[in-house]
């Protein structure tokens, strides 16, 4: 087997599945390495350091909590402020 280091989804291209593997570059942040991912099971290749891949929901819903709760830190503050006015 032959390993190729890939930093793009294009890097897939031309790939021979029963002679290759990839590896991902260390460098490749979480939303290009999911795409590189995704087109490596399309064509069958067998990624050596898929990484922790996370479904697009559950980044989604990260997401809103992160948001959720700085606005309820804000809130609280906010309330804390009117409080100690006389």
């Amino acid at each position: 087997m032959r390993e190729i280091l890939i930093w793009r989804p294009e890097d897939l291209e031309g790939i021979n599945p029963s002679t290759t593997v990839v590896r991902i570059g260390h460098t490749v942040g979480e939303n290009k390495r999911n795409r590189i991912i995704e087109e490596a099971k399309k064509k069958t290749l067998r990624v050596l350091n898929p990484g922790v891949k996370r479904e697009a929901e559950e980044a989604k819903a990260e997401e809103e909590e992160v948001k959720v709760d700085a606005a309820e830190a804000e809130k609280e503050t906010d309330e804390d402020t009117q409080e100690k006015k006389p």
